[in-house]
This record gives structure tokens, sequence and C-alpha cells, in this order.
């Protein structure tokens, strides 16, 4: 997500295209024109960048909040160790899920379109950039050599899962001062067994 959000707010904000066709210098191209098709992520217009920032960016975001709010939900409520694994590697199988139907719905031509789009480098990437970090002098302190070995993606998710454990708790039990810790809240028959389709995203 935060990947998609930097490349949306560093690409040109202009109309450019993603394709590019390298004619071979002969006409027998035939079935392998796809050879020599070079996808390139390039500019896109401000309307497309609202489009895609509301509902590719936003989607992404609301069904990553959902899954890690019930995957928490899941895996809290399980008892025993044992199913708590397999309820584990069941919640790995729904991440894969976009994945699959990707695989499954979309035709071959674009899945080898996708797969031949090379990967987004960010503006620093270019010559003029790279020539002021090769110039800039090397900071070999002790904090920066400490900095460069902090696994950042791992420090992140363990805030993300202590966040949405501290959420879970908040939201399904009531702290006591007495034992300093947290019991079920009472349970109650539901008053109706009615859901329309807007409670799901709430």
């Amino acid at each position: 997500i935060w990947r998609m959000a930097r490349m949306l707010y560093d690409i040109p904000t202009q109309s450019e295209s993603w394709i590019e066709f390298k004619h071979p210098g002969d006409d027998l191209v035939g079935d392998n024109w796809l050879e020599y098709v070079d996808v390139t992520v390039a500019g896109m217009p401000l309307r497309w960048k609202i489009i895609n920032g509301i509902f590719i960016l936003g989607a992404k975001f609301m069904l990553w909040k959902l899954t890690a709010e019930v995957g928490i939900t899941f895996l809290m409520e399980t008892q025993t160790i044992s199913d708590c694994i397999v309820n584990s590697v069941a919640l790995s199988f729904v991440l894969h899920m976009d994945e699959l139907i990707l695989m499954t719905l979309t035709s071959g031509k674009i899945t080898s379109c996708l797969e031949k789009c090379k990967e987004y480098s960010p503006a620093e990437t270019t010559s003029v950039a790279w020539q002021s970090r090769i110039e800039k002098p090397i900071d070999n302190s002790f904090f920066a050599n400490i900095q460069l070995g902090v696994p950042w993606e791992l420090m992140a998710s363990l805030l993300l899962c202590a966040f949405f454990i501290r959420q879970y708790y908040t939201t399904h039990c009531d702290w006591t001062w007495d034992g300093w810790w947290y019991y079920s809240k009472p349970l109650f028959v539901p008053t109706t067994t009615s859901y329309p389709l807007w409670r799901a995203f709430l």
C-alpha cells in the first residue's frame, strides 16, 4: 500500500505511454509480438491518479484493515495451539486469494504484460541524484551503522500486530483494575438476525 501511494505521488502528473513496442526491423513478427513489448511505469493524469487513489488504493487499504482485524479476531478466538497453527495456514491462504483470482480470471496476454512490467524506480534513482549520493560523504558513525541494521519492516509488523491485538482487547473485553487485566464482555442474544450489506463495512 505504501509503495503504491509513493508511486502515485512520484510519477509525473501528465499523460504518458506505459507500453512501448520495439519493432525488430522486419515484418515477420507474427505471434511473438509480445516479446518486443516493454511495459514501464510512466506519467498519469491527475484525474486517473484520483481514481486510482480512491478505487484502488482506498480499496486495498480497507481490504488490508478488515483482513487484519478479522484475522486477529479469528486467531485470538482459537483456544488450542494446534488449531491456531491450522487457522494461521487458512488465513495465509485467504491473503493469497487476490493472486489466485488474477491468475484464474485474466487472460494469458494480460498476465504476460503484468510480468513484463518493470519494477517502479523512485525519482531519486536518476543520474543526477545518483551523482549527488556518490559525492555525499559516508556517515560511519555508530548510530548510522545501527540504523542500517534495524529491520524496519519487522518492527512495523510487530507494531501493527500489537495495535490490532490491543484493538481486539478493547473491543471484546473490559479492563478491570482488580486483576489489572481484561475480561470478556457479557454476551447477549442478538436482537435481530437482519444484517444489511452496509453492516459488513463497519
